[in-house]
């Protein structure tokens, strides 16, 4: 009856043990699928054992029960009230290193947990009344939803992590007659999981690095920026740290793309770094690898093992993994990994890991160099600005002082023909008298021309000064536009008198179209057009001037039948001082120092209006601006 009673007692234990895998079996889930089979498999051999309770002898269960302890994969002791071993499973031996099965199950409780030296899951040794054994003799119940994480080491000198769970058992009255406990080795996944927090931790502290500036500082020994060679030292420490390498360095290539500069190493003494400088700086990266090499490494990315004997202190073979750093589809640098004595092959986890390292690296520098771009193109922008100061000092300066002797000299021109005009004839005068004073004539009146061509462009000058200074003044009022295009088309027909300029206007019964702008200004630009249209086309070709209402406003047009712009030039004609290349001035004067455009652009943007071209090669140009109605005329016309 005792036999069986224990049995009983035990098949209890069995059933609430099912209970307890059937909770763990949800929980197996995050374990893998592995562990989820295990588990399930228990469950199944637990089942079977309680099925054999009913229906087989005493005999016959306690058989069954001994195979179904076999088979558990955790594992599973059972204890008297004193602590003793009753029993335990095939899988407690094995995970416990246990040899010699009946002296260790011999040993009371104290002297087997004094050899596993019991401490929790921080670390601490585990006090006695704590013990998992000492709990359950109290009545209380380990469940499986709430395991107690215990480190121990074992009987041959591993160190392990287990959760446990366990129940007292208790008799027909109620009483405690032992114990039984779970041992789940939880190990490899604890490890598992520092290696997956100490990586993330890694890869954070990395992204860290990777954001962190670097100042413009630079060290004499590595001709970097003090700062980068620090976060470079630093992604090294992270790599060796997550890699668990003994030495780790990068070597980048100088900008010749030959030799190698030693820029950052970890784990080194004093006297391997200067071995680590002899053999590598200054050396070309093909004395240390093969063509075929280098090509594979360019073109998979992937690490390589050299044997490097220069750097063994012994001189026998040292093998390190070479990682390429590359950076638009070439090698900029090498990233060395300490393989050992006897090399030393990655893992898949350790390829992605040093893989990332490397890439984190080449980000870093490329990060470097769009600074120093960047840095550099401040620099251009802040020259670029201060020379256009000085420029348009200089220009406004200049412009002032000449136009004062233009002045004078014009006015002494149209003297000079003026007198030259009421020269008496005096008598007895040479032959050739009239002729030669029809020569000095001639000669005054060209010099006259050139003073107004040097009045405009010291005009053009002035403008643009002012423009740049914002210095611009508008006379604003109300006026015909249709008068101001008049003019300045019968005004460039007496200039040009050769030259056939026609005139569309477009604007049906309306003589008069009024907008509100600098009469003078506006007049300036409608000329511009003009004397452009004259100078780029042949002058036997006509120029068409047009006006036409559109919408809310007026359009004024001027056609050519020059050599016409590619659309890639027709967005640079407005900048200042542009000149289009290889269009060559095919009638009238070739001066010009391209502002006129830029001039016209910033008139007509200040009266509100726009301007603009419409051109194909070797079909012309036509120019044009729109300006602004008056509100009442459009008010009227509604």
């Amino acid at each position: 009856m005792r036999t069986e009673q224990k049995f009983l007692d035990e098949l209890y234990m069995l059933r609430a043990r099912v209970a307890e895998l059937e909770r763990e079996r949800d929980e197996a889930l995050e374990y893998g699928q592995k562990q989820r089979i295990q588990l399930e498999g228990e469950l199944e051999s637990l089942r079977q054992a309680t099925a054999l309770g009913r229906t087989f002898s005493t005999d016959e269960q306690i058989v069954a029960l001994n195979a179904v302890f076999g088979t558990i994969a955790d594992g599973v002791v059972m204890y008297d009230r004193a602590g003793k071993i009753i029993c335990a499973n095939q899988a407690f031996h094995q995970m416990m290193g246990i040899t010699s099965p009946a002296n260790y199950l011999q040993l009371s409780m104290h002297e087997r947990c004094a050899r596993i030296q019991l401490r929790d899951g921080q670390g601490e040794l585990l006090p006695e009344e704590a013990w998992p054994l000492t709990r359950l003799a109290r009545g209380e119940v380990i469940a499986s939803g709430e395991p107690v994480d215990l480190t121990f080491v074992t009987l041959d000198g591993r160190e392990i992590q287990t959760d446990v769970s366990g129940a007292p058992i208790l008799d027909g009255a109620g009483e405690i007659v032992g114990e039984v406990i779970v041992f789940h080795d939880i190990t490899a996944r604890k490890r598992l999981e520092k290696r997956t927090n100490d990586v993330l931790q890694t890869l954070l502290e990395m992204a860290q690095v990777l954001v962190q500036g670097t100042d413009r500082t630079a060290t004499d020994e590595l001709q970097l920026p003090s700062s980068l060679h620090s976060v470079l030292q630093r992604l090294m420490k992270l790599g060796q740290r997550v890699l668990r390498c003994t030495r780790m360095g990068v070597m980048l290539l100088n900008q010749d793309l030959e030799s190698l500069q030693p820029v950052a190493v970890v784990g080194t003494s004093p006297e391997e770094m200067e071995q680590w400088l002899a053999t590598f700086a200054g050396t070309r990266l093909d004395e240390h690898l093969s063509a075929e090499q280098i090509e594979a490494m360019l073109s998979s990315g992937l690490p390589i093992k050299v044997n490097i004997a220069q750097l063994s202190p012994s001189g026998r073979q040292h093998f390190y993994q070479l990682i390429p750093i590359i950076m638009h589809d070439q090698i900029i640098g090498i990233m060395a990994l300490d393989g050992g004595q006897y090399g030393q092959d990655l893992s898949a986890d350790e390829l992605v890991l040093i893989l990332a390292v490397s890439r984190l690296v080449a980000l870093v520098l490329e990060r470097e160099q769009l600074l120093e771009e960047r840095a550099a193109s401040q620099a251009n922008e802040l020259a670029l600005l201060e020379a256009n100061r000085r420029m348009d000092e200089f220009l406004s300066i200049v412009s002032h002082e000449l136009r004062t002797p233009l002045t004078t000299i014009n006015g002494n021109i149209q003297l000079a023909k003026r007198r030259v005009d009421t020269l008496p004839v005096p008598d007895g005068a040479p032959a050739g008298y009239h002729e030669k004073l029809k020569l000095i004539h001639e000669l005054l009146s060209r010099a006259e021309r050139q003073v107004h061509i040097q009045n405009r462009l010291v005009g053009d000058l002035l403008d643009v000064s002012r423009i740049q200074g914002n210095r611009l003044q508008l006379d604003m009022d109300d006026t015909n536009l249709v008068e101001i295009v008049h003019n300045a088309v019968e005004d460039q027909r007496s200039a040009s008198p050769g030259r056939v300029i026609l005139l569309h206007d477009n604007v049906g019964d309306a003589r008069s179209l009024p907008v509100h702008a600098d009469a003078d200004r506006i007049g300036q630009v409608i000329t511009n057009f003009l004397t452009n249209a004259l100078k780029y086309s042949a002058s036997d070709r006509v120029v068409e001037a047009s006006i036409e209402v559109i919408s809310s406003s007026v359009k004024v047009s001027i056609r050519d039948e020059g050599p016409g712009l590619p659309p890639e030039e027709q967005k640079m004609l407005w900048e200042r001082f542009y000149r289009v290349p290889g269009i060559v001035v095919q009638s009238g004067s070739g001066v010009g120092l391209g502002l006129g455009l830029h001039i016209c652009q910033t008139i007509i943007a200040r009266h509100g209006g726009e301007v603009g071209v419409d051109s194909e090669v070797g079909k012309g140009s036509t120019f044009w601006f729109k300006l602004p109605l008056a509100s009442d005329f459009v008010a009227s016309k509604q």
